[in-house]
């Protein structure tokens, strides 16, 4: 969606839906019509005049892209035709978009479903009687359907375009796009009014963005990341922790470390952690080196920190550097970048690996040689 309301959605598969706030009308043009509320001049060419073929229209709204090569199509005995001993089984099927008695009766004195039934018997014919594109061709016409308000009953079955929920779910023709989501969720989506086929959670099951789970286990939306409940999460270089509650709301706080702690960054987040004893030495540093291990066995760099007393310094897979939040000036070269950090001029202490998941943090700290 944009800043002035237009939105465009996608299924990936058939059906595009554009929409444009109330004082677009009258004011646009092209494949989607001049919305002036006249269903008797949609098909409006460039110059005004009024077209009845498809082919016309659509090729009169083109646009040149660079390196693509967009056709217009076939037209007349040009176009490939549908074997007349394949085409009866194949009406059979997709009629349940015709049926006066079927599931989308309540939608044919909204949208007539003839167009529909002739494009769904092509598609599928052409396609060589592949299942999926008669179900996509049959959900075609259940989403427009829908766009007008028009009440479609369930036409899957398990032996007719079966729809697979995950568990804690279930398959609804009409479904709101935010139904039941885990507290916190709906803030960080933009969800529509129109209702769309798909799976709802079952009773006492929320949706956290990937399935349905129990409530506790909902979890927080935070700066775009996901939280368990009772996970905390440092920033702002150790003085303000963020905690997952079991409402979904982060509890926000000030913190400071004591004496004998450090903040650094592990795993991605900032961590304390126990600073070894340098009491009596006024300069030391620490290195740490943030590994991602994407394929079993090897690790990459993404980022190294170094510290060195009251100074931060990271680089990143980028080669990016940045001192205390600030980025530095970049022009540095691989081998330069990498000299800031790498090798440390002081005697290696304290070395420790640990590893969760899929990502690492090698450290080693000690006092500053000069």
């Amino acid at each position: 969606m944009t800043d002035f309301g237009l939105r465009v959605t996608y299924d990936l598969v058939y059906h595009v839906t554009v929409t444009v706030p109330g004082n677009y009308n009258g004011r646009t043009c092209g494949l989607c019509g001049n919305f002036n509320d006249d269903k008797a001049d949609e098909f409006q060419l460039l110059d005004g005049n009024l077209t009845k073929d498809f082919q016309t229209f659509g090729a009169a709204w083109k646009v040149p892209v660079p390196g693509a090569v967009c056709e217009d199509g076939c037209s007349g005995d040009q176009c490939p035709k549908c074997d007349d001993s394949k085409k009866a089984a194949i009406e059979e099927k997709c009629a349940v978009i015709t049926n006066p008695k079927g599931p989308f009766a309540a939608c044919h004195d909204v949208i007539d479903p003839a167009s529909y039934f002739r494009d769904c018997v092509y598609d599928v014919c052409m396609a060589k009687n592949d299942q999926s594109i008669m179900c996509n061709s049959i959900a075609a016409y259940m989403l427009d359907c829908h766009d007008f308000g028009a009440k479609i009953e369930n036409w899957r079955s398990a032996s007719f375009c079966p729809f697979t929920c995950s568990a804690s779910s279930h398959y609804e023709t009409c479904l709101l796009p935010c139904t039941s989501p885990c507290p916190g969720l709906v803030e960080t989506l933009t969800c529509t009014t129109t209702c769309v086929e798909g799976c709802a959670c079952d009773k006492g099951y929320y949706y956290n963005g990937t399935g349905c789970v129990p409530s506790d286990q909902c979890g927080c939306y935070y700066n775009c990341q996901t939280y368990k409940v009772g996970e905390s999460i440092i920033t702002d270089d150790c003085h303000r922790i963020h905690t997952c509650q079991a409402s979904g709301v982060v509890l926000s706080k000030n913190m400071t470390c004591d004496p004998n702690e450090s903040c650094l960054v592990k795993n991605g987040c900032q961590e304390i952690i126990q600073s070894g004893n340098f009491s009596q030495i006024s300069d030391w540093f620490r290195v740490v080196v943030k590994l991602e291990t994407c394929t079993p066995g090897v690790n990459t760099i993404m980022a190294v920190y170094v510290f060195l007393n009251e100074v931060m310094i990271t680089v990143n897979n980028k080669h990016d550097v940045w001192t205390q939040k600030v980025m530095a000036e970049k022009g540095y070269s691989r081998d330069s970048t990498s000299a800031w950090v790498w090798p440390p001029k002081g005697p290696m202490q304290n070395r420790g690996y640990s590893k969760a998941a899929d990502l690492a943090s090698l450290y080693t700290e000690g006092p500053l040689v000069k």
